[in-house]
C-alpha cells in the first residue's frame, strides 16, 4: 500500500506566498518605464540637435557660395569660412549638451558645389540604463553657386534732385554692384555690366552718330525715336532714327555730363565712369531704361565692343535695373508720358526674358508704383523691386541685386 506524503506546512506557505513576487515585477516595470521614458527624452534633444546642426550647416554653405562668388575665395579661404559660420551659428543659443565633430567641406567647383557634413553625438542622460551611451548622426547639406553668365545694364537717375548726398549715395551702391559682380582676382562666370545713366537725355558718346543717323550730329544727347518702334529694341535704321538734341528740341543743362559705358567687364573703366556721375536736368526716365536695354539686346550686338548674346542663351541672365528717385516728367514725343512709356518698355523688355529690377531711392508713391509695376516677378511670386529710404538702404538693395543675379541656393 502506497503511502502519500504530505507537504510540510511551512513549504506551503512559502508556495502561497506571491507577495514578494508581485513587488519584484513591479519594481522591473518602473525601471522599464523610467528607462523608456528617459530614452524619449534623449530623443527629443537628439532631434533638437539634429535641427539646430541642420540649420548651421545651411547658413555656413550659402555663406561660402556666396562668398566664392562675391570674392572668388580660394578653397582654403572658403573652408575657414563655412567653419567660423557653422559654429556662430551653432553656439549662438547653447550646444544643446552635444558634442558636435569636425566640419567636413567639400568644394567641387565643376559641379559649382559646395557640400557640408558633421556628425554629431548626443551623450544619453537615461539611455545608460539600457547600454546606449549616446545618439550618433550624420547631418550634410549641399548650395550650389551655378551662377550663370551675366549681361546687365544699369539705368541710374542723375537728374537735379538726386544732388548732393543722394548722388554720392549712388555711386558707393552702384560701385558695390560692380565689385561683387566683377571681384578684384575675376568673376567665376562671364559677368558684364553697362551704364546708361539719364537726366532729360542719355548722353551716347561717341554712338550718338549711329543712332542718329547723322554723322555729325549737333550733340550726343539722345531721346526717344518718334516712330513705330518707339518702344522696341529695333537697331536705329532708316526711319527709325532715334532723336538728338538740338536747337529745336533742347531742355537746357538737362543732359548728363556722363556718357554710356557699353558692357565690359573691365572693372576700373566701369568705376572711372561711376566716379564721374553729377546731378542735374529733369526724368527722362524712359530714355534711359531704353538704353540699358540696348546694351544688352543682340539686336545691337553689332555696335557694342563687346557684343552681346542672343536672347534664350543657356546659362545666360540678361537683366537692367532701372533706379531713380522721382516721378519720370520729361518726353518729347507728343500723347504719352515718360512713365507711360516706360511701362511700355518694361513690358518688352520682360517679354524677351529679361529681367528688370527696379529700385527706388526716396521716391514719391506714384515713382514708387510705377517701379513695381515695370519690376520682374521672381519664381516665388515675389516682385524684384526694392523701396530705399536712405543711402544705407540704397546699397543694400543693389547688395541684393548682384547676390540675387549669382543665383545661390541651396541645392538639397
Amino acid at each position: 500500500m502506497t503511502k502519500i506524503r504530505k507537504t510540510p506546512k511551512s513549504l506551503q506557505d512559502f508556495q502561497k506566498n506571491e507577495e514578494g513576487a508581485i513587488a519584484i515585477l513591479f519594481g522591473l516595470s518602473c525601471v522599464l518605464l523610467v528607462g523608456l521614458i528617459g530614452l524619449g527624452l534623449d530623443g527629443s534633444r537628439a532631434m533638437g540637435a539634429q535641427a539646430k546642426t541642420a540649420s548651421a550647416l545651411d547658413a555656413a554653405a550659402l555663406a561660402a557660395t556666396r562668398a566664392i562668388v562675391s570674392a572668388n575665395l580660394d578653397d582654403a579661404e572658403v573652408e575657414e569660412l563655412a567653419n567660423r559660420f557653422y559654429h556662430d551659428n551653432l553656439l549662438s543659443d547653447g550646444n544643446m549638451l552635444a558634442d558636435y565633430g569636425t566640419l567636413d567641406v567639400q568644394i567641387d567647383r565643376d559641379t559649382r558645389t559646395i557640400r557640408l557634413a558633421v556628425e554629431t553625438h548626443v551623450p544619453t542622460l537615461f539611455g545608460r540604463i539600457f547600454g546606449v551611451k549616446s545618439i550618433d548622426f550624420w547631418t550634410d547639406t549641399a548650395a550650389t553657386f551655378n551662377v550663370h553668365d551675366i549681361e546687365l545694364g544699369l539705368a541710374l537717375d542723375l537728374t537735379g534732385s538726386m544732388g548732393g548726398q543722394k548722388i554720392a549715395d549712388l555711386r558707393l551702391a552702384a560701385g558695390d554692384l560692380v565689385d561683387m559682380l566683377i571681384p578684384d582676382n575675376g568673376a567665376i562666370s562671364d559677368v558684364k555690366i553697362g551704364l546708361a545713366p539719364y537726366s532729360a537725355y542719355v548722353n551716347a558718346g561717341t554712338y550718338a552718330a549711329f543712332a542718329s543717323g547723322d554723322a555729325a550730329p549737333p550733340s550726343s544727347c539722345m531721346f526717344e525715336r518718334d516712330t513705330s518702334e518707339i518702344y522696341t529694341d529695333a537697331l536705329p535704321d532708316t526711319g527709325d532714327f532715334l532723336g538728338v538734341e538740338s536747337d529745336g528740341r533742347r531742355v537746357a543743362n538737362n543732359c548728363p555730363g556722363v556718357s554710356i559705358e557699353p558692357l565690359t567687364n573691365n572693372k576700373q573703366a566701369l568705376h572711372d565712369k561711376i566716379d564721374l556721375f553729377n546731378a542735374q536736368g529733369s526724368t527722362a526716365g524712359h530714355i534711359g531704361l531704353a538704353w540699358a536695354w540696348y546694351m544688352v539686346s543682340p539686336t545691337w550686338a553689332s555696335v557694342w565692343p563687346e557684343a552681346p548674346k542672343d536672347y534664350g542663351t543657356r546659362n545666360l541672365t540678361k537683366a537692367i535695373v532701372l533706379m531713380t528717385d522721382g516721378v519720370f516728367n520729361t518726353q518729347y514725343v507728343p500723347g504719352a508720358t515718360s512713365s507711360q512709356q516706360a511701362l511700355e518698355i518694361c513690358d518688352n523688355i520682360k517679354a524677351e526674358g529679361v529681367l528688370i529690377y527696379s529700385v527706388a531711392f526716396q521716391a514719391p508713391g506714384s515713382a514708387q508704383t510705377m517701379l513695381e509695376t515695370c519690376a520682374s516677378t521672381d519664381e516665388n511670386g515675389d516682385k524684384l523691386y526694392y523701396d530705399a529710404a536712405n543711402g544705407t538702404e540704397l546699397r543694400k538693395a543693389f547688395k541684393a541685386i548682384a547676390v540675387s543675379l549669382t543665383n545661390l541656393r541651396l541645392a538639397q
